[in-house]
């Protein structure tokens, strides 16, 4: 067994009972996705598109996010319970310069992230075969919109772990692998 000794350490203020639940949510919270392996930390969501509701729009610090829907893609969810993906395009339009950007992606679900750039990152979430989904954020590289980063997830459908839940009531299982992609 490994002790390690630490010097005593004053502190300033005296911890209430405020801290003590916050301390408290956040242990729970890890404790909770402790048995999830997932890529992380994460960008914040400022808004999630419901693909079931579009055309959808959504501005955000002078510029525009309008996000169109087509047909649904034929794919391994129609032979299981998994959510079916649709054919879904973005346009981000900066309001400043006049600029917009197009791109489109199968999903099954989208969000906006929290971006340290002048233009948002989007989450897109899409099938990967059987049980598995990618996470793919799509960010402005040079002139355009592409997918830099993209995750892997295991999942089981309709699932009872604490584990993320994804559109259909897939929850993640386990963290596959991750990418990122180079960007012309």
């Amino acid at each position: 067994m490994l002790t390690v000794h630490l010097p005593a350490v004053r502190v300033p203020f005296r911890v209430g009972a405020w801290t003590g639940l916050f301390i408290a949510l956040a242990l729970t919270w890890r404790g909770a996705s402790a048995g999830t392996d997932v890529a992380g930390p994460w960008p914040a969501r400022l808004h999630e598109f419901q693909l079931d509701k579009l055309p959808a729009s959504y501005i955000y610090e002078d510029v525009q996010i309008e996000v169109t829907a087509g047909e649904p893609v034929e794919d391994l969810a129609a032979s299981t319970e998994a959510p079916s993906a649709r054919h879904v395009e973005f346009q981000i339009i900066d309001l400043r310069s006049g600029r917009d950007y197009l791109f489109a992606a199968e999903a099954i679900g989208a969000a906006v992230l929290v971006s340290k750039e002048l233009l948002p990152e989007i989450e897109v979430w899409s099938p990967a075969g059987s049980e598995h989904y990618a996470r793919c954020v799509f960010r402005k590289v040079s002139r355009q919109y592409c997918c830099t980063q993209q995750d892997t997830f295991e999942a089981e459908i309709g699932g009872s772990s604490n584990a993320l839940t994804l559109p259909g009531a897939a929850r993640l299982l386990r963290h596959i692998g991750a990418r990122t992609n180079e960007c012309e």
